[in-house]
């Protein structure tokens, strides 16, 4: 019984050191990451401009939209206003197949 138990503890060590590079692999890069900033929320832009500074996000990765300034956002307002800009910047910005997640 007790070979047994060292034997899955070392098989499951060599499992999750094998799995460890795996998971930094999986890490998004700075340059797969886009921010979205409203520009009527002030502290918005510079909490935008801080965390791209921290992560080394590329400069022409933030994206400035006129949202509301509540929590919510309406679908149809979502699908009208946030989609078409966010393609747009995308497409502008020869983005399409490098950003792969918006903050």
């Amino acid at each position: 019984m007790r070979y047994f138990a060292f034997t899955y503890r070392v098989l499951l060590a060599v499992i999750f050191l094998l799995l460890l590079p795996c998971a930094a692999a999986l890490a998004l890069q700075p340059d797969e990451i886009a921010l979205i900033v409203n520009s009527n929320e002030p502290a918005g832009r510079q909490l935008a401009d801080f965390y791209a500074q921290a992560r080394h996000i590329p400069d022409n990765r933030i994206l400035e939209l006129s949202l509301p300034t509540g929590d919510d956002i309406s679908f149809q307002q979502y699908e009208d206003t946030v989609v078409p800009q966010v393609r747009e910047f995308l497409r502008t910005g020869n983005l399409e197949h490098q950003v792969k997640c918006f903050v």
